[in-house]
């Protein structure tokens, strides 16, 4: 599958509950505690494009990434980011050991079809399917990422990975570098992981980059489709 016929799947569908597609598709909202499971409109989506969850670390589509980016309308009746964009896992010899350009986080971060939802409270409001954004990274990004992947691996050389916070500037001024699996090899991994991640106001200026023309038309179509909210 590749970006071309993905957006032309996401079209046809905007507007489109994904809480209606995933029991369309069998899927579960609601983990064994009774919470909503996390990731579930990820798993609703990729099913919807691809036919079920891709679990492979190698790109989702042919061509590029998939990537899916939740909006929320701000009480001043703009859309925003609702919530980080994680892009890859890695470990600390997995961070070391690989240049910038062969690094995983550049061959998920370089190229991405973006798919955008549109929620408010996901256990009682729609989830809603409202557009499509694709992503190439240019050269004024490349270069903030690559100095950030630099920053990173000399801070884990002197300090080690366990050092490394998701706080600004702690090491990295771009990425948010949360925990994951921070016990290590008690867990039966060799190194504890961290997860590269994107602040919210980075997907919406970096990645989203809307014209004001395509923002007041998604805004508009937002507006639209809250007034299924309860």
């Amino acid at each position: 599958m590749n970006s071309k016929k993905a957006i032309e799947i996401i079209h046809k569908n905007i507007g489109i509950d994904l809480r209606t597609l995933a029991k369309d598709y069998s899927i579960d909202i609601i983990g064994p505690k009774g919470g909503l499971k996390k990731g579930w409109a990820g798993d609703v989506v990729e099913t919807l494009i691809l036919g079920k969850k891709d679990n492979s670390p190698n790109p989702d589509l042919s061509d590029c990434e998939l990537k899916i980016v939740p909006l929320i309308i701000k009480k001043n009746n703009k859309i925003s980011v609702k919530e980080p964009m994680s892009i890859c896992m890695a470990n600390e010899n997995e961070i070391l050991n690989n240049k910038f350009e062969e690094s995983h986080v550049y061959k998920k971060l370089k190229k991405q079809l973006i798919v955008m939802y549109l929620a408010r409270n996901m256990s009682t409001d729609p989830v809603i399917i409202v557009g499509t954004r694709m992503f190439n990274i240019n050269d004024r990004l490349f270069s903030i990422v690559k100095n950030d992947y630099l920053l990173l691996q000399a801070f884990i050389k002197k300090n080690g990975l366990n050092k490394v916070s998701g706080s600004l500037g702690r090491p990295c001024n771009f990425f948010s570098m949360r925990p994951k699996d921070a016990k290590g090899k008690s867990s039966g991994n060799i190194f504890p992981r961290r997860a590269f991640t994107i602040r919210n106001k980075d997907v919406f200026n970096y990645f989203l980059n809307f014209k004001e023309s395509e923002l007041n038309q998604l805004n508009s179509l937002c507006q639209s489709l809250s007034e299924n909210f309860n």
